[in-house]
């Protein structure tokens, strides 16, 4: 429901270095290696501005997630599972959408981050990223390379002046994969 998320573009506070991940807590979404690639990144940061890596979602890998949060120092931040009405207000409060999956047939939450005119950073195993993810949208990874994902976020933190505009072209792309699309595509 792209017009439910799109609220969040005029929600949003432009500027900060706040990424997001809403996902099942579950090995396929590979988020404790990415978690570790997150820590790395930050290691190797020389600015000074506040990153901070939130996590939305539930599932079987909890509280291994939450420990990472603990010995992140606060960059990794877990807020739990949110209610579908939660969610625009929380892609809101970020700044680019990372999604790390080894095994995802699509990804929809990079379609509700990309509705809510955030730029993605998305794993070459989600079905999406051929679709959806261009030069002007975000980027893609190998997310079975440590180094890969540490890469990828430092190229996207080399390009943070320009998320903002990525963000609207994310907007842009998504607004024509809605409801009467897939409608029309399973029709045929």
């Amino acid at each position: 429901d792209n017009a439910h998320f799109s609220v969040a573009q005029a929600l949003r506070r432009v500027g900060g270095h706040r990424i997001l991940t809403v996902a099942r807590l579950s090995p396929e979404k590979n988020l404790l290696a990415a978690g570790e690639a997150f820590l790395r990144f930050m290691g190797r940061r020389r600015d000074t501005a506040p990153w901070k890596w939130m996590i939305v979602g539930y599932g079987p890998q909890e509280s291994q997630i939450r420990a990472l949060a603990a010995r992140s120092q606060g960059a990794i931040e877990w807020l739990g599972l949110r209610q579908y009405p939660e969610l625009p207000a929380i892609y809101a409060d970020a700044d680019l959408y990372w999604q790390p999956s080894v095994r995802e047939p699509w990804a929809l939450a990079v379609n509700e981050a990309m509705a809510s005119g955030l730029p993605v950073l998305v794993s070459r195993r989600c079905g999406c990223h051929e679709d959806l993810v261009t030069g002007e949208t975000g980027w893609t990874f190998d997310p079975y390379s440590s180094e890969a994902m540490v890469q990828a976020l430092d190229y996207a933190a080399q390009s943070h002046a320009g998320w903002p505009d990525m963000g609207r072209a994310a907007a842009a792309l998504i607004a024509d994969w809605d409801l009467a699309r897939f409608s029309s595509g399973v029709m045929l």
